[in-house]
């Protein structure tokens, strides 16, 4: 059977952290918010927040959809930033 591994998709594709983390910072400072701003609004603290603009967690999907609602940004959009194309690897 196929483990769960790091940095991949549900669908097995390489997934890019980073990507989606400097999406999600793009966002915030087109909102104008600072990181402790955002994890108020959103109720995501900010280590964890933090660690999403640093590419290190993608965060669960509650977590994302919280975050694209504060930052009024479409959740699709928010997390088809990390997709990385089929055939292609990071």
């Amino acid at each position: 059977m196929f483990e769960e591994q790091p940095g991949w998709g549900a669908d097995r594709r390489p997934y890019d952290f980073l990507a989606l983390g400097a999406a999600v910072a793009e966002a915030r400072h087109r909102a104008g918010l600072s990181l402790r701003e955002l994890a108020e609004r959103s109720g995501v603290v900010e280590p964890e927040l933090r660690s999403i603009e640093r590419g290190g967690t993608a965060g669960d999907l509650e977590v994302l959809h919280a975050v694209a609602h504060v930052l009024g940004v479409g959740f699709g959009a928010l997390i088809s930033a990390g997709d990385v194309p089929s055939g292609e690897s990071l």
